[in-house]
């Protein structure tokens, strides 16, 4: 888990990554509504993916994916989903209409 904190030493934003054998899986990112828009978020998710050399999954909302789009994450073609993903994809799938599992490799980048 990360999280940015203020001046008052309160979570601005925070994000979850799971680990797996060969990847991370980045959960969830929540920002606190009275920093959203600053680039916190943002900023927090490349400082995570640049403390870990392997591929980091996430499966955005579809507000989100411009954002991870930015961010260099690219989408992932559905047979190339990783065995352990697919059942949160498939849990997303039956409640967002096609949701979009995205990566980012910095080892590539």
């Amino acid at each position: 888990m990360y999280a940015a904190i203020n001046s008052n030493k309160t979570p601005c934003t925070t994000l979850r990554l799971f680990p797996y054998d060969q990847f991370l899986f980045l959960r969830s990112v929540l920002t606190s509504p009275d920093y959203r828009g600053q680039g916190i978020a943002s900023t927090l998710i490349r400082y995570a993916i640049n403390q870990h050399p392997c591929p980091i999954y996430t499966l955005p909302t579809p507000l989100a994916l411009p954002l991870y789009k930015r961010l260099g994450f690219i989408e992932v073609k559905q047979k190339d989903i990783p065995v352990q993903l697919l059942v949160s994809y498939q849990r997303l799938r039956q409640t967002h209409n096609a949701p979009t599992v995205m990566v980012i490799n910095p080892r590539l980048g």
